[in-house]
């Protein structure tokens, strides 16, 4: 076994920056229960992890593990109104598809190789063959055609007015030609359910869409300003330009104006509110009726407004946590504080699924992180473990208590 390979690549799981090869590679690797010293490398490697626990007896590791995803009990049956709040280990994605292993495998360092306890290998976890969404995007032209990205090889895609549409490092780059003329021509850019993408826009602006999402813009800019449409999430870094200012339409419900700043928008059409997350520079956040009025954003400020509501002011919400706003774009979701039906949205954009519930909508609320790179199997069983019924049926998933 090539031990720097298995650091390596652990090293990359403990930073969330795992390939979906390398993610492919690690976890057959860490299926093979039978090599002892593999089993003592991963082990070795989780107690380099400053906020990994020690633990001195294999009884006390295995316990741990079954602990990593716990319910709060607490309360006294009578107040179960509230809320049920799941924990989540940050990376228990090794837990929602190796946990057998991991747990035998910390015994097998501690006792004889003949009583370590072997987990069932046969069995599959039902979600385990949907897997995480991928790199790719359908971009409509100005002519209608649309070009799935997905599939395609570094190189031109097309040429249009005034400028040449390129797929280089896996992202969209647009580059002026000099030849554009008469009226401005327009692309969208469109993430279905289970997709990603990052792209550049015209004046070198970088974007990137989470799923279910889309972005409407020129081919090249001109004129007083740079105007963008989107639904969905995005997270933009916008170039500067002094005498060009950049507005981001939302959903014909608000627009945000920028020079030079890094700002996410969430307006997905099935959530109750739309936000507007400012991590660097300044930006506006207007509505389009005037008596609304405007708010102007420091770092760290969100603004937020009610979905759909012609009326109401803008709110502001200041120290808002960042890690939870940008964990997509960092390969996680970040559950912490939230409700099921708000995470299972999530889900559903990730992994392409509908999801259904049988009866009333459990109250349970999350806490923590998964990586999102795992397959639908391990939300499946962070939501079994929580005391919810799951079965999937094609790409509907059932939740029910």
């Amino acid at each position: 076994m090539d031990h720097q390979r298995i650091y390596y690549l652990l090293e990359k799981e403990l930073q969330d920056q795992l390939t979906a090869a390398e993610a492919e590679e690690l976890m057959d690797l860490k299926l093979q229960e039978e090599d002892a010293e593999l089993v003592a490398a991963i082990a070795w490697f989780m107690e380099k992890e400053a906020a990994w626990p020690v633990y001195r007896t294999a009884e006390q590791e295995a316990t741990a593990f079954k602990n990593i995803l716990s319910v709060d009990t607490s309360r006294p049956a009578d107040q179960q109104q509230a809320p049920t709040r799941v924990h989540l280990w940050r990376r228990w994605g090794w837990a929602a598809a190796v946990f057998a292993l991991l747990v035998t495998g910390v015994l097998f360092l501690y006792l004889p190789r003949k009583q370590a306890v072997r987990p069932d290998t046969t069995q599959v976890l039902p979600g385990a063959h949907i897997p995480a969404a991928q790199e790719g995007a359908v971009l409509q032209l100005a002519d209608g055609r649309q070009v799935v990205l997905d599939s395609l090889t570094e190189g031109e895609v097309a040429v249009q007015n005034g400028s040449r549409v390129e797929l280089k490092n896996g992202q969209l780059v647009y580059s002026a030609t000099g030849q554009a003329a008469g009226a401005l021509s327009y692309n969208t850019m469109i993430t279905p359910k289970g997709r990603q993408f990052h792209m550049l826009l015209p004046d070198g602006s970088k974007v990137w869409l989470n799923a279910a999402s889309s972005i409407t813009y020129p081919t090249y800019f001109t004129g007083a300003e740079r105007l963008v449409t989107i639904s969905g999430e995005a997270y933009f870094e916008i170039v500067q330009h002094k005498t060009l200012p950049f507005r981001v339409r939302v959903n014909e419900q608000a627009e945000i104006s920028v020079l030079a700043t890094s700002f996410n928008v969430n307006a997905y059409p099935e959530e109750k509110n739309i936000e507007a997350t400012l991590l660097e520079g300044s930006v506006r956040v207007s509505k389009p009726d005037a008596a609304a009025g405007s708010v102007q954003l420091n770092p760290g400020q969100q603004a937020r407004i009610v979905a759909g509501a012609a009326g109401g002011k803008i709110a502001v919400l200041d120290n808002v946590d960042l890690d939870i706003v940008m964990a997509w774009r960092n390969g996680l979701f970040n559950f912490e504080d939230a409700g099921l039906d708000e995470a299972m949205r999530q889900v559903g954009r990730w992994y392409d699924v509908e999801i259904v519930y049988e009866g009333e909508i459990p109250t349970i609320e999350f806490g923590g992180k998964l990586s999102r790179n795992k397959t639908l199997a391990g939300v499946i069983q962070a939501l079994t473990e929580a005391g919810l019924q799951c079965r999937l049926e094609g790409r509907k998933l059932i939740v029910k208590k």
